[in-house]
């Protein structure tokens, strides 16, 4: 029989428990947790039962199981509880690019060919020197979507025009990144393909 659930933006979509799997094999999950925990899972969902509902029976379940990757499977939801203020969570991107070996800047003014702009997160690793916009949301079920990708990327445009008139070094590569604690609309991820806009969302 078919059952189904309640998503955060009040819409009903038919359960999948390939989803299910899907989220514990990405938190790191072993093939053998992934498998028992899927089954217990799909057992307790009853028709009409809220994703938020079946997020924490999944999360109680990894506790008893796997304690560790109970912890980043949490994680979404831990940085959506940040606060409603977006400068923790340009605070916590830079943090972890400065992981992966970048020099990071926070809230710094970039000169535009028409005019300065305010970019969330400047990273810089060698030859790569990455904008970002970071858009925080501490409303489950809200999406970044093709307005934003469309201001994100006019933005990096006119700083990229200003960039290149002033550095004459070509192996420059200048990036431009929306970074986002949700997801991105179809649309957003279609545009931000065509352009090359880099995309990190939750």
């Amino acid at each position: 029989m078919e059952k189904y659930i309640i998503k955060a933006d009040g819409k009903k979509e038919q359960y999948d428990e390939e989803k299910i799997s899907s989220s514990f094999i990405k938190a790191g999950a072993s093939p053998e947790i992934t498998t028992a925990a899927t089954k217990t899972i799909n057992k307790k969902v009853k028709d009409n039962m809220s994703t938020d509902e079946i997020y924490h029976r999944a999360l109680s379940h990894l506790r008893v199981l796997e304690p560790r990757v109970a912890l980043k499977y949490s994680l979404k939801r831990a940085i959506m509880d940040m606060g409603p203020e977006g400068f923790v969570f340009e605070k916590y991107i830079a943090k972890i690019l400065r992981e992966y070996g970048f020099i990071t800047e926070v809230g710094q003014i970039i000169n535009g060919y028409c005019v300065n702009h305010e970019v969330d997160v400047v990273a810089k690793k060698e030859s790569q020197v990455c904008m970002i916009e970071c858009k925080y949301h501490n409303s489950r079920g809200t999406k970044s979507d093709i307005k934003t990708a469309l201001y994100i990327h006019s933005r990096f445009l006119d700083i990229e025009k200003a960039y290149r008139e002033k550095d004459n070094n070509n192996n420059t590569r200048l990036e431009a990144w929306l970074v986002t604690n949700t997801k991105c609309t179809s649309d957003a991820i279609k545009y931000t393909g065509c352009v090359n806009l880099k995309i990190l969302a939750w």
